[in-house]
């Protein structure tokens, strides 16, 4: 059954996106303490969009401690989408149109607050 498959599927990105997040923090916090960056000190704001790759490279701790937050902010997102596209797959059109409308609802609440700032 394809819908079993999406399930699994779902479940598979979530355990693989939660260990990948987990370990991107482990890094990042081994390497601050390397570096003798104080954990209890105001974090920094993320790196911008176009420095990530340069930052991760560069093993920059708190660029991994922020790619681990987003990791982590993103893997809800990425799960709807994934079950969305295996309900659109399978035929199941009242599952497909449900995860759409949780999509279209996250897309809202992130229109309000870039919009509200």
């Amino acid at each position: 059954m394809i819908v079993r498959g999406t399930s699994a599927s779902v479940g598979r990105l979530l355990r693989v996106g939660a260990a990948g997040a987990f370990g991107l923090a482990v890094v990042g916090v081994v390497l601050g303490l390397a570096a003798g960056i104080d954990p209890t000190l105001a974090p920094s704001p993320p790196p911008s969009p176009g420095d990530w790759l340069a930052a991760l490279q560069a093993l920059d701790p708190l660029a991994f401690v922020w790619a681990a937050i987003g990791l982590t902010i993103a893997l809800p997102t990425a799960s709807v989408v994934l079950a969305a596209v295996g309900f659109t797959r399978a035929g199941d059109r009242r599952a497909a149109a449900t995860a759409a409308l949780v999509l279209v609802t996250l897309g809202c609440a992130l229109l309000i607050a870039i919009v509200v700032g």
